[in-house]
């Protein structure tokens, strides 16, 4: 490795590297506001570092915005995807797409996927994590259980109403369900509209007696005429958390 000066790509202060046998050149280039690494043709596009790590830090802020991203990967100015990692090590990757389509995000391992929830317990009071969608109109109130109703608005559950036994079913998240969304499956933390919790019981709409009781869960099924039976859920092992996996199956009793 050493200096090379010169006019044109590499410039002085740039270090710069050759092959004696191809001619093909690799050099660091310090450019005003960056930092490029340009390879030849032999290793075009390659940063290795091994044995190690290459760590690059920044300032992680919230909410993630690209601005303060650790790392962004483009394929130009209009289409990339930032990865930002926050004070908690919390980490957000994120993709945008300059013309309006979607950017997806594919995973295609030579192996298995594999999800470790080791903190699924540790979700604050009416807080959930999982799939969540953002979707659908009408306010919301988060932890209640809703349906999607046929207007394409949510509802809130009633095991007395007929159409949650085939509709949709998720929990709010916030009070907005376009900006705060609705879980659709995963954990959420059910301590103000869940009665009777019990570890590794099962979880169903619950039959609401009043306005107030609307959206409400139960590890005890409705046993009243009309009334549908469907399980949402599970309790898990401690605190008020249930895995929230609606079933597709659902009785009316007579």
């Amino acid at each position: 490795m050493s200096y090379k000066f010169s006019t044109g790509s590499v410039r002085l202060g740039d270090i710069y590297s050759e092959d004696d046998r191809t001619g093909d050149g690799t050099f660091i280039d310090f450019d005003e506001d960056a930092i490029k690494l340009c390879p030849g043709a032999a290793n075009a596009g390659t940063l290795v570092a091994t044995p190690g790590q290459i760590t690059i830090t920044g300032s992680g802020a919230e909410p993630p915005t690209v601005n303060a991203a650790q790392l962004v990967l483009k394929y130009d100015d209009g289409d990339y995807t930032f990865l930002s990692v926050n004070e908690n090590g919390s980490l957000t990757v994120a993709t945008v797409d300059s013309d309006g389509t979607i950017g997806d995000i594919t995973l295609n391992p030579n192996g298995n996927i594999n999800f470790f929830h080791k903190h699924a317990m540790d979700l604050d009071n009416d807080i959930g994590a999982g799939d969540i969608v953002f979707f659908g109109s009408g306010s919301t109130v988060a932890g209640k259980l809703y349906y999607l109703n046929v207007d394409g608005g949510w509802t809130l559950s009633n095991a007395t109403t007929g159409a949650v036994g085939d509709s949709l079913l998720a929990i709010a998240m916030g009070t907005v369900s376009t900006d705060d969304g609705m879980l659709l499956h995963g954990y959420f933390d059910t301590h103000t509209y869940l009665g009777n919790f019990s570890k590794g019981k099962a979880v169903y709409v619950d039959g609401a007696l009043n306005e107030a009781a609307l959206g409400k869960m139960n590890t005890v099924a409705p046993t009243g005429s009309a009334e549908i039976v469907r399980v949402v859920g599970h309790c898990m092992a401690s605190g008020s958390v249930v895995y929230f996996n609606p079933s597709g199956d659902w009785i009316e009793l007579s």
